[in-house]
C-alpha cells in the first residue's frame, strides 16, 4: 500500500498526527491519496479544539465566566467540525460500527 503524503501546509506537529493517522485509516480502507486535504482539515480543526479547550478550562480556572463562555461557543464548533470530519474516516466507534469497520491492530 502506497503512503499517503500530508498536505505541504501542515507544519510538523500536525504532519505528524496526519502521518500518525493516514496508515490505520488507509488500512481500514477509509482514506486514499485523494482524501489527504480532507483529512488535513480534521487534523487542522482537531488541533484547534485541542488548543480552545485548554483556553476555555484556564478561563473557567481563573473564574472568568464571560471568557470562558466565549471559548465554549468556539470549542462546541470545532468539536462538531471534528466529529463530522472524523465520522467521514472512521474515527468514531458509531461510524465504524455503521459501516461494519474494524481498525486494524
Amino acid at each position: 500500500m502506497a503512503e499517503i503524503a500530508a498536505p505541504s501546509y501542515l507544519d510538523a506537529a500536525l504532519r505528524e498526527r496526519f502521518d500518525a493517522l493516514a496508515p490505520v485509516l488507509a488500512a481500514m480502507g477509509t482514506l486514499t491519496a485523494l482524501d489527504a486535504d480532507a483529512l488535513a482539515r480534521y487534523v487542522v480543526s482537531e488541533n484547534e479544539y485541542l488548543r480552545v479547550s485548554k483556553l476555555t478550562m484556564a478561563a473557567i480556572a481563573r473564574g472568568d465566566a464571560a471568557e470562558a463562555d466565549r471559548w465554549a461557543g468556539c470549542q462546541d464548533r470545532l468539536l462538531r467540525q471534528c466529529m463530522t470530519a472524523g465520522a467521514e474516516f472512521g474515527l468514531t466507534p458509531s461510524s465504524r460500527r455503521a459501516r461494519g469497520l474494524i481498525p486494524p491492530r
